[in-house]
Formats: structure tokens, C-alpha cells, sequence
């Protein structure tokens, strides 16, 4: 009978075919902390529900031992009082460029966050000044790719020139001279120009759902 965490865990973790290391860089951990539960030198953690997600167990089960090691649907049943959490991947701009243009990129880093609508979501890092002062180089952003941008929205784009921008989205209405509608991706600092749909060609791929500042 599996009756501790270390225990429930170490199942948890061949039942997903990891490693300590592989579970231990999908909730950014040490492998150590790993190591001390499954050999019961610890016997807690704040990090057990992102480790039922990543393993795909059920979470009170992996905390307490009750239900079933695995749920009957797919998503990980949590105590009513968890937020439920997914890990979504984390992307730097050259990554994200690949992923854009269909091609399979592998990250290892990856970040947690409640669960949306969205199993297609992940992270950005800012490697740019363009939109300073609210966002700064290394923050994190999470990108929902299927939501509709809308006046205010922070946006994920791509230029005519495939060059990747966080920008803030403006619907600009009817331009009379040219009979058509228009948007322009605006950046917070001002030192970066604007980029207007009646002139440059862009694509939006994400709308911006939470603001993550990483400061280790």
C-alpha cells in the first residue's frame, strides 16, 4: 500500500516516464527537493498540485492518498480550494519565431499558471526595451492565441518582416482616403516607432493574459 507522499509521488513520476531532473525542471525546482521527498527526508511541498499536472495524476491523490491515482477525465482533479494550474512553455523570441512558422521547437522551461480556455497558451520573455516603462527585458508574458484583440489589449505580432513585437493594439476605424479599416501596434516607449496596418503588413498571434515579473 502506497501511503506517503514520497512514495506517491516516485509512482506519480514513472507513470509520466520522468526523471527527477525532468520533473524538476518543469516546476523550475532542484533536483534535490525531488529526491528529499521521494525519500521522505521531506514530506511537503507548495509545489504538489504543478507536479500532479505535469505527471498527470490526480492532485488530492498525490497530497492525501484519497481517490484515484489518475482521474477520469483528463484534466487532474484538485481540491476545490486549488486553483487549478497548468504548466505552459516558455519561449524566447528566436524560439517563438520557429513556433510561428509551424516548425517543432523544444523548450524545457516552463511556467504555471491557472488554467484557461487555451491548451495552445505559453509564456514570452521580453528581450527588448520597446515597451518599457510597464514591461521590462526578461519579464515574463502569457499569450492566449485564441482570443480576439481588443482596444487596450497587449498583443503578440509578427512584421512583414517576420521580426517578433509585444506591442499594444489600437483599432483606428475607417480611413476615408483609403476605404479601408486599420490598427496600429503601438510601442510604450517612445523611442520605437509605430506600426500601422495601411502601410506594414503584420499578423497578431497572441493576446497578453497576465504579466509576469521573474526576478531570479
Amino acid at each position: 500500500m502506497i501511503d506517503t507522499i514520497g512514495e506517491r509521488l516516485k509512482k506519480a513520476r514513472k507513470y509520466a516516464g520522468m526523471t527527477q531532473l525532468d520533473l524538476a525542471k518543469a516546476i523550475d525546482a532542484k533536483q534535490g527537493a525531488i529526491s528529499d521527498l521521494e525519500n521522505g527526508r521531506n514530506n511537503s511541498s507548495t509545489k504538489l498540485v504543478e507536479m500532479a499536472i505535469c505527471t498527470g495524476v490526480n492532485a488530492e491523490w498525490l497530497s492525501t492518498g484519497k481517490g484515484k491515482m489518475v482521474a477520469e477525465s483528463k484534466e487532474c482533479a484538485i481540491p476545490p480550494n486549488i486553483n487549478q494550474l497548468c504548466m505552459y512553455p516558455i519561449y524566447h523570441y528566436g524560439q517563438i519565431e520557429k513556433v510561428l512558422k509551424g516548425e517543432q521547437v523544444t523548450t524545457d522551461e516552463f511556467e504555471p499558471s491557472v488554467k484557461r480556455s487555451d491548451e495552445n497558451a505559453y509564456w514570452i520573455i521580453i528581450e527588448d526595451d520597446s515597451m518599457q516603462p510597464v514591461f521590462q527585458p526578461k519579464n515574463l508574458i502569457l499569450l492566449n492565441p485564441s482570443l480576439t484583440p481588443a482596444p487596450g489589449d497587449y498583443v503578440l505580432a509578427t512584421d512583414d518582416a517576420d521580426q517578433v513585437m509585444l506591442r499594444k493594439w489600437r483599432d483606428c476605424g475607417f480611413d476615408e482616403t483609403l476605404g479601408q479599416e486599420y490598427t496600429q501596434l503601438i510601442a510604450l516607449n517612445p523611442d520605437y516607432p509605430t506600426t500601422d496596418s495601411r502601410f506594414t503588413e503584420f499578423k497578431i498571434h497572441g493576446v497578453a493574459t497576465e504579466h509576469r515579473i521573474k526576478l531570479r
